[in-house]
């Protein structure tokens, strides 16, 4: 081979390498985005998660309260339903 050719061989390789670390770059990137993409979903995922569980924590204080609420009118029920007994059977 003369020396030129080698020279063209080594320029046309070098050339073929950078089209290739181009192609490669963009790929890459084109693999941040999407990554990027599924790590804001993940966060977003994570926070409804974390949402849920404030929820399901804040349940049982509703449940307490609602309890306190149905025991209160209860009693306040009795205590009407027993001032319509006759007197002579309930002291109201």
């Amino acid at each position: 081979m003369s020396i030129g050719n080698e020279g063209q061989q080594k320029n046309k390789s070098i050339f073929n390498k950078n089209i290739q670390s181009k192609l490669l770059l963009r790929h890459l990137a084109a693999g941040d985005k999407e990554l990027l993409k599924l790590t804001h979903q993940l966060k977003t995922l994570n926070l409804n998660i974390i949402d849920v569980f404030k929820q399901l924590k804040s349940k049982p204080v509703e449940v307490r309260t609602l309890q306190s609420e149905i025991i209160e009118n209860k009693k306040s029920t009795l205590r009407e339903a027993i001032c319509h007994i006759p007197i002579s059977l309930a002291n109201c």
